[in-house]
């Protein structure tokens, strides 16, 4: 490729290099492809396994923007040479195609029911872990002549015909009569016509997602024990962050796998992990809540909102999957069995060796394994417990400390009151939290403070989020400072977990709050009140008055911006601010 080329193909808008042009653009009725499509477009088939993962990843990289029409030619030229790339390149694929469009592999239609399974019938709930009901059956890998069909249709209705040829066909339906686009075929390493808003480019895509992800977690599974158990890791983000259905077979060979080396797993590979089955469990939920008329199902989980880089197909879409998967066989409850065991053995090891790495992680893995491991129904000892309280006291005295810090507008009452109905001794060590820290050992207490919880406020957000950075390499430094976001999921977690913080952790937390706290948007408002009630915890006059302050500035922002008052942050709690505030006397 000569270098004004590979200059030029550095700039995702379409404007002429300086000097005689090296190719002509191809200008459809509607759109002219930039270079870098152009020059992609007739590399891909001729790219190796290598050279696939590394112009992916420059795109990924780039913030380019490729139509639909190009992702379907690369998911069709790929998907033979996937079982020539490496494990160490295969997380970082699967990364860098779901940053290119998040929603590629969700399923969204009957096409989709390849890669679709039978979900149990239960949401989860009731046992201290709850592990192995948030996950899909083996009927996601059963390979079946209905399921071969399937694939065979989808990925024949992508291949064929090539963008070129898509134009004429179109040309001689009702539909799309006058809309003939021009354009070279794929052949002649023409770029085809512009895709954005019509149906060629979606022909068989869905379909061509759905056996391209099959054929990755096949081959994932296969080659388990030649990855890293980093790579380990980041494979599993990668899947639940797709927003694919994820199979049982490779989820049960990822756990054990993981488990076996998690000896030797980095702090920020174990948090990664846990919030990856977190994710996947809450997938399960969100496919769930959409398809009650196939199964006899009682009403969404109140917290089963969108979360993260994962996301959610649309409810009729979706609605069609879960008809179409209705009919195949349900999960086998043996197979569900082993699911259940290989994660709650993965989890065990990863809690008891990540003791001693806390510290090692960083605010937003810290506060992202507190999630997930609240998301999984995880109730750690509470020596686990007060070890994390103690490294986030730490971490939110140290930055109040930082002379960057602005001074805190907050004071809090001398003796705050206690925590009810729980109390805490006014001098409690933060390593041995209080009863209310419920552990694995304690099933009736579990599903007491559960019941608790649930009874106090029933709406308990959720913003459980994905890594959003593709694995080693990819230059970007996590967050070390607890931002408006970060603070109101711990202070969530911390009560999902059934903790009740002694008071030196209540004060260091609001003071953070405070510093920071014209910089909490709704979604992050809606989390620190509900954090607040359920842990009663009564900040000063001054600092409710203040909190109330912001809330008011944000409600019509938030009824602007969503439309009207049944915003997704806010919902039907409008009133709950006010309640709030007038217990304490703001």
């Amino acid at each position: 490729m000569p270098a004004g080329e590979i200059l030029f193909f550095k700039s995702s808008s379409f404007s002429e290099p300086s000097g005689p042009p090296t190719h002509t653009p191809i200008q459809s009725s509607t759109h002219i492809h930039p270079p870098w499509h152009q020059v992609t477009w007739s590399l891909l088939p001729q790219l190796r396994a290598a050279d696939l993962t590394a112009v992916l990843d420059f795109v990924a990289r780039a913030r380019l923007s490729p139509t639909r029409t190009w992702l379907r030619r690369c998911l069709e030229t790929s998907l033979p040479h996937l079982p020539q790339v490496s494990p160490r390149d295969l997380p970082g694929l699967l990364f860098d195609l779901t940053e290119l469009d998040d929603r590629l592999f969700a399923p969204r239609g009957a096409a989709a029911t390849a890669v679709t399974c039978a979900f149990n019938a239960s949401p989860g709930g009731g046992a201290t872990v709850a592990l192995g009901d948030g996950f899909p059956g083996p009927a996601a890998v059963a390979t079946t002549p209905a399921t071969r069909a399937s694939e065979a249709t989808g990925i024949a209705a992508a291949t064929k015909p090539g963008p070129g040829d898509i134009g004429q066909q179109r040309g001689t339906t009702k539909e799309s009569q006058g809309k003939i686009k021009g354009g070279k075929g794929v052949n002649d390493g023409g770029v085809g016509h512009d895709d954005d808003g019509n149906d060629g480019a979606e022909r068989g895509l869905e379909a061509l997602a759905a056996a391209w992800l099959r054929r990755y977690l096949q081959l994932c599974t296969e080659k388990l024990s030649r990855f890293t158990a980093g790579g380990v890791a980041q494979m599993m983000v990668a899947v639940a962050r797709s927003g694919g259905l994820a199979d049982a077979r490779w989820l049960q060979a990822a756990c054990a796998t993981l488990a076996s080396k998690s000896d030797v797993l980095g702090a920020n590979d174990m948090a990664d992990a846990v919030i990856a089955l977190a994710a996947l469990r809450r997938r399960r939920f969100e496919v769930l809540a959409v398809q009650p008329s196939t199964r006899n199902q009682g009403p969404q989980p109140a917290d089963a909102v969108s979360w993260g880089g994962i996301n959610t197909a649309d409810a009729a879409a979706a609605k069609g999957v879960a008809s179409a998967s209705a009919s195949r066989s349900s999960s086998s409850p043996s197979a569900d069995g082993r699911i259940q065991r290989e994660q709650r053995v993965l989890l065990e090891a990863l809690l008891s060796r990540c003791t001693t790495k806390l510290s090692l992680l960083p605010d937003d893995r810290l506060v992202g394994l507190m999630a997930g491991l609240a998301e999984l129904d995880v109730r750690p000892d509470s020596a686990w417990l007060g070890t994390l309280l103690d490294m986030t006291l730490t971490r939110m005295t140290s930055e109040a400390a930082a002379p960057s810090a602005p001074p805190s507008l907050a004071t809090l009452p001398a003796s705050l009151p206690m925590p009810a109905p729980m109390p805490n001794p006014p001098e409690r060590s933060l390593q041995e939290p209080s009863t209310a820290a419920v552990t694995s050992s304690s099933p009736s207490a579990a599903a007491t403070a559960e019941s608790d919880l649930k009874k106090l406020t029933p709406w308990a957000p959720s913003d459980l989020r994905l890594p959003s950075v593709a694995p080693a390499g990819s230059g970007s430094v996590s967050s070390r400072a607890f931002s408006p976001r970060l603070l109101s999921e711990l202070l969530v977690s911390v009560a999902k977990l059934g903790v009740v913080p002694p008071r030196r952790w209540t004060r260091a937390f609001l003071e953070a709050a405070s510093r920071q706290l014209e910089g909490f948007d709704a979604a992050s408002l809606n989390r620190l009140l509900w954090g607040l009630v359920v842990l009663d915890m009564r900040p000063s006059r001054e600092w409710t008055n203040r909190l109330m302050e912001h809330v008011r500035q944000c409600l019509p922002a938030e009824e602007q911006r969503s439309g009207g008052p049944g915003s997704a942050d806010w919902g039907e709690r409008y009133d709950m601010p006010l309640v709030w505030a007038a217990g304490q006397g703001g």
